[in-house]
């Protein structure tokens, strides 16, 4: 729970297909490392994109499956990929705008579970209008042992809500939440306090700034997570009840 990988679903993405990823499609779109020069990596990945998208946004689903590598198409059949982006269409309509709004490039991405996954990657981020509504997409590449990027990734997601507003909240009642929390699956995470900053920090995880909305509820920015302080009788602070995807409280150890 709020993995860093998961800072562009807001809720579960309309697809998800691969441990790593939100969700994954290996396409076989050559751009040669040789066609271009070292400054225009990025030039070479979003020209791929693009053109992978194309595709999708015409339902040309069964030359995706067909152009994709050997691994994506022993992961997937091509019936099951079609059946799932149909039920991506369906449910969002076709698309009508796009914006690129920024482009990352990672070595080697850790998975939340501590799985290393050998390669180089890139993340494009897209703004986009469907049918149905405002939404983010997320296209992602790698770049094969031949130098081609292939698209390995796509996900589909609701626009997050606009941030709460952020409210100032003293040291000492920051301080009141600091500590360890378990959940009941286990799964236990750490409130700290570095000077004037909440922190929430999930066993083998990041660290992620917390904000105030009011002194009890505090939100993540580029997560769609929030945490919620609950005292008990006597004051003394008991559970921090995270809000993600549900409510998921955490007893305090």
């Amino acid at each position: 729970m709020f993995h860093s990988h998961h800072s562009k679903s807001y809720r579960t993405p309309l697809f998800a297909a691969f441990p790593f990823l939100s969700a994954v499609l290996l396409v076989a779109v050559p751009a040669r490392a040789n066609d271009y020069a070292p400054s225009d990596r990025e030039a070479a990945v979003i020209s791929v994109a693009q053109s992978w998208l194309k595709d999708i946004d015409a339902d040309q689903f069964q030359k995706s499956w067909n152009d994709a590598s050997t691994f994506f198409q022993q992961l997937r059949s091509a019936e099951a990929w079609n059946s799932q982006m149909k039920k991506i269409r369906d449910a969002t309509g076709k698309n009508t705008l796009r914006k690129q709004t920024k482009i990352e490039f990672k070595n080697d991405p850790t998975r939340s579970d501590g799985t290393v996954i050998k390669g180089e990657f890139a993340y494009i981020h897209y703004d986009s209008t469907f049918e149905d509504g405002d939404r983010t997409e997320l296209v992602v590449l790698r770049r094969e042992s031949d130098g081609a990027w292939k698209c390995s990734g796509y996900a589909v997601n609701e626009l997050p809500p606009p941030p709460p507003k952020e409210v100032a909240v003293s040291v000492d009642t920051l301080r009141a939440y600091v500590g360890k929390y378990r959940l009941k699956d286990g799964w236990e995470f750490a409130i700290t306090l570095e000077g004037a900053q909440l922190y929430s920090q999930g066993a083998g995880q990041q660290k992620f700034p917390l904000f105030a909305e009011s002194e009890t509820k505090f939100f993540l920015k580029g997560v769609d997570a929030r945490f919620e302080f609950v005292r008990d009788a006597n004051g003394k602070v008991t559970t921090a009840i995270l809000h993600q995807g549900g409510d998921w409280p955490g007893e305090r150890e």
